[in-house]
């Protein structure tokens, strides 16, 4: 979940020198922690229970003026300073399955407006609920280098398989299909013009027998409804051949979930991306071989579905791809021959979510790879929460083991949810340590959902002054400097040279 930060809470000093002490101020305790603050804001902050009098003349009889509401009987209640913690289920929608023209909803609430004080906890309730016919979208992304050639023939066969399979846990399913082979350079692919007289070596226009010239990364198919039109696609597309063993498929994967128009990717909807391969493949800092010294930027170069800097810019490196996959919230099944299983597993460490399957010979077991990785994904309901905030604390309670993670066959979960924002201090007008229009987003690690909570500070009160008296003028004339907080001036003669304001 992101977050906006934007200031809410500034002590602003028209003038500065501290408050004036009092005699005879008693001492705080663990039963009334409110007892010896000076100012408004750190009497708010220190307890919930604190409040403060802003009565002028309050203190001239000793009252302490942050002290527990119960004790301000004499503070007249215009006078009273007391935010209170307010929770409002801004959109509050029920969950509910999904049909082809209206989107399901899993996660309730999906909005909440919070106004809180300081060491006030909130507490509410998460529901999740697994709706029937989510949106899910496929994309199936293939190495169609020479070596792979047996096995896009075999996938033509399984487009429509794939589909009758997807739809017997959604009607909303949509299939698309891309290829990649390697950056058309040397020492990737062969960069000799023609063949030379009675030789079979491989050309940059003929690379093998009935094969197209190489290629980084080509969108043959943006997502779509028609399985049938993904097997003619298929069935069109032309293997080509590279010189090198490791393939530039992290290009392609880049490329497919960075360009999201352009392959067709739904919001919301289950992203699932199947990278099939029978070989190795090149990251970051390979493309120096080719004379490629510029780093990836990660994204959308895709033009009439061909990726145009496949030359330009080095491979991504396997951080840039796990981070992507964060941001766009894909799923990467990696289909691989047996050979290749260990090494794919191993980017489980580096690339949440991500998993490995072995690819039969002639990838005959595309279906249930599909079908078996989807149940994994959709068997596991894990929460956290995105926040730059140190301040706010959110802790997760459930019936699960673990409190924030759900695993095996469900259909619910419930959460119960407690956000606090801890102890502040205030030291200047320019401590901006806590702010507000907080949105913090609470969402499911492998599904595109999120409840955004707006967290907003409780209100401050700001003063300018308006008359003669500057910290200019002050200062060159010896005119003690004064601070105003909370209609509290320590020098009463100069309070009538300023203007009110509560924002």
């Amino acid at each position: 979940m992101k977050i906006d930060w934007r200031p809410v809470v500034l002590l602003l000093s028209c003038l500065s020198v501290g408050l004036s002490q009092r005699t005879g101020s008693l001492t705080p305790t663990s039963k009334n922690p409110c007892i010896g603050q000076k100012m408004c804001g750190e009497c708010i902050a220190v307890g919930k229970d604190c409040a403060w009098c802003e009565e002028p003349t309050y203190d001239a009889e000793n009252k302490e003026r942050c002290n527990l509401l119960s004790e301000h009987s004499n503070c007249k209640q215009e006078h009273l300073v007391f935010p209170q913690s307010i929770l409002n289920r801004t959109k509050n929608s029920a969950p509910k399955d999904g049909t082809k023209t209206d989107n399901p909803i899993q996660l309730q609430p999906q909005l909440i407006n919070l106004k809180m004080r300081p060491n006030d906890p909130q507490k509410f309730t998460l529901n999740f609920r697994l709706a029937n016919n989510y949106p899910v979208d496929l994309y199936y992304l293939m190495d169609l280098s020479y070596s792979m050639k047996d096995d896009k023939e075999k996938l033509a066969t399984l487009g429509v398989l794939i589909a009758n399979e997807m739809n017997n846990i959604t009607e909303n399913f949509r299939l698309g299909f891309g290829s990649f082979v390697d950056k058309v350079v040397m020492p990737y692919v062969s960069m000799a013009p023609n063949k030379s007289a009675g030789t079979d070596k491989p050309t940059i226009n003929n690379p093998c027998d009935q094969c197209e010239p190489a290629y980084g990364f080509k969108n043959q198919l943006p997502l779509n409804g028609d399985p049938s039109l993904f097997q003619t696609k298929v069935q069109e597309a032309k293997v080509s051949g590279n010189l090198d063993a490791p393939e530039g498929g992290l290009d392609a994967v880049m490329q497919a979930i960075a360009c999201e128009s352009q392959i067709g990717w739904r919001n919301p909807s289950r992203r699932m991306l199947l990278y099939s391969t029978d070989a190795g493949f090149h990251f970051a800092g390979d493309g120096k071989l080719g004379g490629i010294i510029k780093p990836n930027d990660g994204q959308c170069h895709l033009s009439n579905g061909i990726y145009t800097e496949s030359v330009g810019q080095d491979y991504p490196s396997i951080s840039q791809i796990a981070a992507k996959i964060e941001e766009k919230n894909v799923n990467l099944i990696f289909a691989v021959t047996e050979k290749q299983v260990d090494i794919y597993k191993q980017l489980k460490n580096f690339i949440p979510g991500s998993v490995t399957g072995r690819l039969a010979d002639d990838s005959s077991n595309i279906v249930a790879l599909v079908r078996d990785n989807y149940q994994k994904i959709t068997s596991k309901v894990e929460m956290s929460t995105t926040s730059g905030a140190e301040d706010v604390i959110i802790r997760y309670f459930s019936r699960c083991k673990k409190k924030h993670k759900c695993y095996a066959s469900l259909t619910s979960v419930q959460y119960f949810l407690l956000i606090k924002l801890n102890d502040i201090t205030f030291m200047n007008e320019t401590d901006n340590k806590i702010e507000n229009g907080n949105v913090e987003n609470i969402s499911n690690l492998l599904v595109q959902l999120s409840v955004s909570i707006n967290v907003v500070m409780f209100e401050h009160y700001f003063f300018r002054f308006m008359g003669d008296i500057s910290p200019t003028k002050s200062t060159k004339t010896g005119v003690p400097q004064v601070t105003f907080d909370c209609s509290v001036c320590n020098l009463v003669k100069l309070c009538n040279q300023v203007f009110l304001y509560k924002y």
